[in-house]
């Protein structure tokens, strides 16, 4: 059997939640992947290890709830926090939890997490 853990109050690991997790660091890995100006192997391997695409996408979807007043005066490192102890190692972990908070709590997931899983979603269709 498989425990459930709390990791904040609103979201709650389960061996599906964690396979979501892990699915979101592949789909990071397809955007680095994609990313024309890494020329080389290790390039892409110093962009992994310091998160750039997570690092764009937790970026971009801040700023883009910023832009429509939902977060209005709250910092980047609050709103990662809140999603889980965990989102806050660095932002490809942010991302990962994102998309399990979004398993997880459906509609009520933190704004941040279903804005980061939607610019994923529209960037692996675009």
């Amino acid at each position: 059997v498989y425990p459930t853990q709390i990791i904040n109050e609103k979201v709650k690991e389960t061996i599906e939640s964690d396979m979501v997790h892990e699915s979101a660091h592949a789909l990071e890995f397809v955007f680095l992947n994609r990313n024309v100006n890494y020329k080389n192997t290790l390039q892409k391997e110093q962009a992994w290890n310091s998160c750039n695409e997570a690092e764009k996408i937790v970026l971009e979807a801040f700023n883009n709830l910023r832009a429509k007043g939902i977060i209005k005066g709250t910092k980047l490192n609050d709103l990662i926090k809140d999603i889980s102890g965990y989102a806050s190692i660095n932002n490809s972990e942010a991302l990962a939890e994102a998309f399990s908070d979004c398993f997880i709590n459906g509609n009520n997931a933190h704004e941040m997490s279903k804005e980061i899983k939607r610019l994923v979603d529209a960037k692996l269709r675009g």
